[in-house]
């Protein structure tokens, strides 16, 4: 799956291409057809989950064959478009989450973490989730784990909102899911 930035308050979905070799990300001039990652993309995927579970030693496997739902978390929780920032930030906290998809009743229109609703609370109190929604990134669930890691490095966030073939939203992948599952590799496997 093709990892994208999606803005929802101009529908503008930019397909972006990612070059490990030389680890940067550039959008596409222009979309074009689409299709899944493939095994001369990223080698033949063995069936290794990361169960996210603490282990005592390192799993067995290829740390470079993860995938975003390998290490998503899931179920989504949703924060609505017209929330205030503090029902945002209480959500936040009840749930233990860093990390808040908004929709409006059909659609996912932002991703926000807590720290910029920390942020709009000092400079504008009264503002809506709504008006923080700014481009997210979206990426496909067996998106290359490496690939996803340069664009949120590139682009400076913090996580992504994973979605299944059929379109439906299914996790929400963060830099500390990232190395969660990282870290239970050996050292080794990190070269």
């Amino acid at each position: 799956m093709p990892i994208y930035l999606v803005d929802a308050g101009h529908r503008i979905i930019t397909p972006l291409s990612v070059d490990p070799r030389v680890k940067s990300v550039e959008e596409l001039k222009s979309i074009s057809a689409i299709h899944p990652i493939g095994p001369q993309d990223q080698g033949m995927r063995e069936d290794f989950p990361y169960s996210g579970s603490e282990q005592d030693s390192a799993p067995e496997g290829d740390i470079s064959r993860l995938s975003a739902q390998d290490v998503m978390s899931s179920p989504v929780l949703y924060g609505k478009q017209d929330w205030s920032l503090d029902e945002g930030l209480s959500f936040l906290r009840e749930h233990k989450v860093r990390h808040l998809p908004v929709r409006d009743d059909q659609e996912v229109v932002g991703f926000l973490i807590e720290r910029e609703l920390l942020q709009a609370k000092l400079e504008q109190p009264e503002a809506t989730l709504a008006a923080l929604c700014a481009p997210y990134l979206m990426v496909g669930d067996d998106a290359d784990l490496r690939r996803i890691s340069l664009v949120l490095v590139e682009r400076d966030l913090d996580g992504a909102l994973v979605r299944n073939v059929q379109g439906d939203v299914i996790g929400v992948l963060t830099a500390t899911d990232i190395l969660k599952a990282i870290a239970h590799f050996e050292v080794e496997a990190w070269a």
